[in-house]
């Protein structure tokens, strides 16, 4: 099989994304596994700082790879951050302010990662959370999804014809 010179994320259903990689990775020069699906509940310091972590593992990750399949991306993780901060109760004003700013300026930076960094965004199954939806869509990015009875043979073979 030919690499398929593509920096691809896979996103949609979080059930169905793993199995998806793993017959989706033979086809791309590298993949970069995907961050936790959620925050662990408290501290919204602590969630803001492992969200910086995670953006730079993911970047870091995904600069060293001209072809490169990656299980989510950073409009994954930005959501994520989104359910986190949003569903967190109990805030002081000062720091409910300073989240939803911090939201706001992690969205923008995600999003142009993600219009310079790749080219196609499949979802398999459905995007569960409609925050990442927008997300995606405001990315302006190419989105495929594979038909769900057809093999995943199937369109990596379509890919590689439509290059």
């Amino acid at each position: 099989m030919t690499v398929i010179p593509l920096r691809v994320v896979v996103t949609g259903d979080p059930s169905d994304i793993e199995s998806a990689v793993r017959q989706l990775s033979p086809a791309f020069g590298a993949v970069v596994p995907a961050s936790p699906s959620d925050f662990a509940p408290g501290d919204l310091w602590a969630a803001i700082g492992e969200s910086l972590r995670r953006f730079d593992r993911r970047i870091a990750g995904e600069a060293r790879h001209s072809s490169l399949l990656s299980a989510g991306s950073v409009l994954d993780d930005w959501a994520a951050l989104n359910r986190h901060v949003t569903s967190a109760t109990g805030s002081r004003r000062d720091d409910a302010r300073f989240s939803r700013r911090y939201l706001r300026m992690h969205r923008d930076t995600s999003i142009r990662h993600a219009r310079a960094s790749y080219d196609l965004v499949i979802i398999i199954g459905d995007v569960t959370d409609p925050e990442l939806a927008k997300l995606i869509d405001a990315s302006g990015l190419a989105v495929a999804t594979p038909a769900t009875t057809a093999p995943i043979t199937e369109f990596i073979r379509h890919l590689e014809k439509n290059l």
